[in-house]
């Protein structure tokens, strides 16, 4: 007994000390004036409460560059400029865990006791630093406060601790825009995620500096505890970020567990909202997932419409995604999809195309396939589209012209292409617009 009080008693007088050596250099206790000066989000987290452009220019002052000179070493300002230049994948695959103080701290500075605390999921010194009023506003140089630390490292205890002392579920951003949540979904803490999702359900759909959400984060680290959990919250399937990936596209495979997981929660939404299955079926075919088409096909989805937040259609997101062919093979021949002109998308916008003339304006020697499949499905050779910054062309004159594709353009004439057609402005025939394109063989 007498060793237990003396272990305790050493054990406050070491907090207490590392408490008033911290207040020595700045630290501050709880109420007084925390360091608040870094370029940060707002209390939500998300990128639109930050101003980049403020941030980086915050940075490269501080830095003392100028203009023109050589690149800064200084670690945010290189980490600033990866997020946005990178894809969020990179970050997943690299470490960025506080393995130490001398991560975790500001360089030359003394070491914040209750982040490193909270870095090591110490739910007794935690409280006992906070019970002397040590500050717990503390940041790391990922500007990470406690709260995003402890739900890193999955330690419940330690986030109940913090939340009685007054942090908050949405500790806000870190330098990638990142909340606690963010965090404990991509390293499977499900206990975590549970109490930080009952304790703020906003924060489902809060996203990062890449437009990501929490469950974009776990699905992308194969957390399917922790996507479950999420999707049975209402998280989306389909939303996506700032580089076009919704959790449904970076499931993978339709056969794999992840894809399974997310594939449940789609199928499932069918029975509440058809426009889900529409709109995992535009993401699908522009990623080329073969697999995903068929899958959803078969579930009721509908092709023939264009969905406003794709800004396309399944053909048309087929015809100028990833693999043309085996999509529109999947759609002509699974999904009975027209290959006629694209449905239209709500006013103001008014352009006029088909799958036709968008596979001639690409003029691919590997789209060919794609261009014979729908030709044989009966496309119109001789539509005339409407698009932006181009005259209204044919598929023919698209070829010829644009795409320069003479393959296609052999191909198209087999089909009863015309070229004696006339039409734009200048009331041009195919054959000067070939002459136009320098392509004596076309």
């Amino acid at each position: 007994m007498a060793d237990a009080s003396g272990a305790a008693a050493h054990a406050a007088a070491e907090n207490e000390a590392l408490c008033r050596a911290y207040i020595a250099v700045g630290g501050g206790r709880t109420g007084e004036s925390d360091d608040e000066s870094y370029i940060d989000g707002g209390r939500d987290g998300s990128a639109s409460a930050r101003d980049p452009m403020t941030a980086r220019m915050a940075a490269s002052s501080s830095s003392g560059s100028e203009a023109g000179a050589p690149t800064t070493k200084d670690r945010v300002v290189t980490l600033r400029r990866d997020v946005d230049e990178r894809a969020p994948g990179y970050f997943d695959e690299l470490t960025d865990e506080e393995e130490d103080f001398t991560d975790v701290s500001e360089q030359s500075s003394m070491p914040d006791p209750v982040l490193g605390a909270a870095r090591d999921g110490d739910a007794t010194r935690v409280a006992a630093l906070l019970a002397l009023r040590c500050s717990r506003g503390g940041r790391t140089w990922r500007r990470r406060e406690a709260m995003h630390l402890v739900t890193r490292r999955g330690s419940v205890g330690t986030v109940a601790t913090l939340m009685g002392y007054g942090c908050h579920a949405n500790a806000g951003g870190d330098i990638y825009g990142h909340t606690p949540l963010h965090l404990a979904a991509r390293a499977g803490h499900l206990p975590v995620v549970r109490v930080l999702a009952d304790a703020d359900v906003a924060l489902l759909g809060v996203t990062n500096l890449f437009g990501g959400g929490p469950l974009h984060m776990a699905v992308r680290s194969f957390q399917t505890g922790v996507t479950s959990f999420l999707l049975a919250r209402g998280a989306s399937t389909v939303r996506a970020n700032n580089h076009a990936e919704s959790p449904m596209t970076l499931a993978g495979s339709i056969s794999s567990a992840m894809g399974r997981t997310v594939a449940k929660r789609v199928m499932g939404d069918a029975h509440t909202s058809g426009s889900v299955l529409a709109h995992a079926l535009v993401q699908a075919t522009w990623y080329g997932r073969v697999d995903w088409v068929r899958a959803l096909l078969h579930a009721g989805a509908q092709h023939d419409v264009a969905v406003v937040e794709e800004e396309a259609s399944a053909t048309e997101a087929g015809v100028f995604g990833s693999d043309p062919t085996r999509i529109v093979v999947t759609l002509v021949f699974v999904g009975g999809c027209s290959v006629g002109p694209f449905p239209p998308l709500p006013l103001p916008d008014d352009r006029a195309d088909a799958p036709l003339n968008a596979l001639a304006r690409r003029g691919r020697d590997k789209d060919l396939p794609a261009m014979i499949i729908l030709l044989a499905a009966g496309a119109d050779s001789k539509y005339r589209d409407k698009v932006a910054l181009r005259h209204p062309f044919t598929p023919l004159e698209n070829a010829a012209f644009v795409g320069r594709n003479a393959a296609m353009v052999k191909k198209l004439l087999e089909h009863q292409a015309d070229v004696h057609a006339v039409g734009g402005p200048e009331q041009r025939t195919v054959l000067p617009w070939a002459a136009v394109g320098m392509r004596p063989v076309i």
